[in-house]
Formats: structure tokens, sequence, C-alpha cells
């Protein structure tokens, strides 16, 4: 009798003891990769050469990045032809944001703040040369798109869809640690969502609210090549960074992309024209060597050992 309590006693405490190593050890290596706070050799960078920090292409499916905010400053740099280099990563900035930049040893974080500090350096028009109507209305549109309509399309993916958005994206981890980061973005985005406001609506008039967004923008755009003025500008690299990720991302059922194929054609139109103009090199880009279709392996590979085929 002794010998089975003693038994019975090592095998309730494994039973115990096991999940709660094994989700001490987790939470560690999150903490590790996804709360570092700076980032080794910042002051061994080249000079006036952007270091451009954001999530590994591997991870993304379709698009460049997953990360909206992360594409619209990457077409931003095409855009100005400004130098840069692409590091990824999964760490975040000392702001907890992402992307980031290095910059003559310099961390700077925020999308914006990274294009208003490097308009300044470089000596370029932050306007773009846009008159004040146009620049008031290309920041009222900015606003929208990044403080409404992302919200709609982050609630879908990460919390609503988040099991298919899992079994499309393959963060390069071992999949217990990559099954634990997405349920902590799902909540996470679930939560953001509440606080701003826009996730105390239905589902449904949540989606609503991003589709009228998008119906704004459609309305706004007419048939104009641009945003605002005749040539591409900031809100243009805005709104592509953040359509793109619903319009090109087949493999999820975006009703955003649904509105887009039947009532907004002009913004499809739109978008294909900042792409052919902004990245000749999409295609290779995001499958240069054409393994997605293999599968997680190749995400591990992707994530290990490529490099960006193109520095402006």
């Amino acid at each position: 009798m002794l010998s089975l309590s003693i038994t019975t006693w090592c095998v309730t405490s494994l039973i115990i003891t096991i999940p709660l190593g094994l989700y001490a050890y987790f939470r560690h290596l999150m903490r590790g990769i996804l709360r570092h706070k700076t980032i080794e050799g910042a002051t061994d960078y080249e000079r006036d050469l952007v270091y451009l920090h954001q999530f590994p292409r591997c991870i993304a499916k379709q698009v460049p990045n997953m990360s909206p905010f992360a594409l619209k400053l990457e077409t931003w740099l095409r855009l100005r032809k400004i130098k840069y280099k692409v590091v990824p990563t999964l760490k975040w900035s000392n702001k907890g944001q992402s992307p980031f930049i290095y910059f003559n040893g310099q961390q700077i974080a925020d999308s914006n703040m990274i294009m208003k500090y490097l308009c300044q350096y470089f000596g370029l028009d932050p306007r773009d040369g846009l008159s004040d109507k146009e620049w008031g209305a290309s920041r009222a549109l900015r606003h929208m798109v990044e403080s409404s309509l992302v919200w709609t399309f982050f609630y879908f993916r990460y919390t609503d869809h988040y099991s298919l958005f899992a079994k499309v994206h393959n963060i390069p981890l071992p999949k217990p640690l990559a099954n634990f980061i997405r349920t902590r973005m799902a909540k996470g985005v679930k939560k953001r969502c509440y606080h701003i406001g826009i996730g105390r609506l239905t589902t449904e008039e949540m989606y609503e609210v991003g589709l009228e967004d998008i119906r704004a923008l459609s309305c706004y755009l007419g048939d104009n090549d641009f945003m605002c003025g005749t040539k591409p500008s900031a809100i243009d690299c805005c709104v592509f960074g953040h359509l793109a990720q619903v319009a090109y991302v087949h493999s999820l059922p975006y009703p955003h992309r649904e509105l887009l194929e039947t009532e907004c054609p002009n913004l499809l139109r739109y978008l294909d024209r900042i792409k052919a103009l902004q990245w000749p090199d999409w295609d290779e880009v995001v499958d240069p060597w054409g393994v997605q279709k293999l599968g997680v392996v190749n995400s591990v590979f992707s994530f290990l050992f490529m490099k960006d085929k193109r520095h402006i």
C-alpha cells in the first residue's frame, strides 16, 4: 500500500509540475523574444543607412509583411528612395512597438515618428508638396485608417478567426511556443479593441465600421490615381500598407476584400498601381525561391537563412 501511495504521489506531482514547468519555460522565452529592450551592435551601424526592424517576411503570406505599419513604412522608404536594410526580428522597440528603426545608432519607433524624423534629417518635405487642403485631408484619412479600419481586420484575423489565421501564418518557432504567442496576440487585440471602444460593438457592427471606412476611401479616391495630388505621397503608403493586408491575402475570407471586389474596384486598381510603382520585386520578396507551398519547414529555413535581396 505504501508503494502504491508513493507511486500515485509521484504521478500526481509530475502531472502538476510538468505543465507548470513548460509554462514557466515558454514565458521565459517569450520575455526574451518579445520584451527584449536593446539591439546589440547599435553603434556599429553604417551611417545614414536605415536599419528597418520588422517581423520576418516568412511569417507573412502573400504580402511582404503581416504588419500594415511595417508595409507602410517600407513602401514609404522606397517612395522616398531612402537607403535601408531589413532586419527581421520578433523583438519590439523600447516603446513596445514594431516596426522600428536604428539610424546612426539611434533607435526610433512608431512609423509616423520615423517618417517625420527622416524627413527632417534628409531635408525632405513632410507634406509631399501637397496643398494645405490636401495635407489636411491626408491626415484625416490616415487617422481613419490607423485608428479605425486597422482594428476591424486585426480583430478578424487575431480574434474572430484566430484558428484559421494560425493555419495560414506560420511563426518560425516550436509549435507550443508559436501557439502561445498567437493566443497572447488574440487576447491582446481583443483587450486593446475593448479599451479603444470599437471592441464594445458587436462583431457585425465592428466589421461594418471597417467596411464604411473602405467605402469612404473609395469615394474620396474616385477616378484619381492617388489619394491626394497627382503623385503618390505618404497617405498612399499608409492606405496601401493596410488595404494590401486584406486585398492580397486570399487565404483568409476578409469581408473587407469582398467589399473591395464588389463595390470598390477603383481601390483594387489603386493598390495594383502602387504595387507596380514601389514593389516591382513583389513576387521575389514575398516568395523568393517559390518555397511557401512547402509549409512550416520553409518558414523556419527562411527565418534562419533568408536575406532580403533588395536594399534601396
